[in-house]
């Protein structure tokens, strides 16, 4: 899941940048064509980091449902959502819900599980005979 996660981040930096160039470049006389060939790029470029989205939640949701930390139906909804990103690329995720529902998922299940007050725990105490003292008594 960190990987995937690293690998979406990383995918996605450079559409940034060139944004930024086409924003600097512009203010000293750029070509419409070139304009409008940067924009395609870009466009195509998002619209392919779906895949790394999708599996990002994909694994994210194996890890939950295996894990056990967060609430199994979390996991679930995010090995739907990320198989619906998956399924989406093709349509151009930016302009599918699937996308949207994957933002949403990481916002409300990050928020829930940063801001969700702490459950007091109950201590239980073993049921084994406490160890006997190990190593040489200390002399003086």
């Amino acid at each position: 899941m960190l990987a995937a996660g690293a690998g979406w981040a990383i995918v996605t930096l450079p559409i940034n940048e060139s944004w930024a160039g086409l924003v600097e470049r512009a203010g000293k006389g750029l070509d419409i064509g070139t304009a409008q060939t940067i924009v395609s790029i870009n466009q195509a470029w998002f619209e392919m980091t779906g895949i790394l989205l999708g599996l990002t939640l994909i694994a994210a949701g194996a890890a939950i449902i295996r894990g056990g930390a967060v609430s199994r139906w979390a996991g679930w909804a995010a090995v739907v959502i990320g198989v619906g990103v998956l399924a989406s690329v093709p349509l151009g995720a930016a302009s599918t819900p699937a996308q949207i529902l994957a933002f949403l998922w990481f916002l409300v299940i990050g928020g829930y599980y940063t801001l969700r007050p702490g459950q007091i725990r109950e201590h239980i105490p073993g049921m084994s005979q406490r160890s006997g003292a190990t190593g040489l008594p200390a002399t003086r």
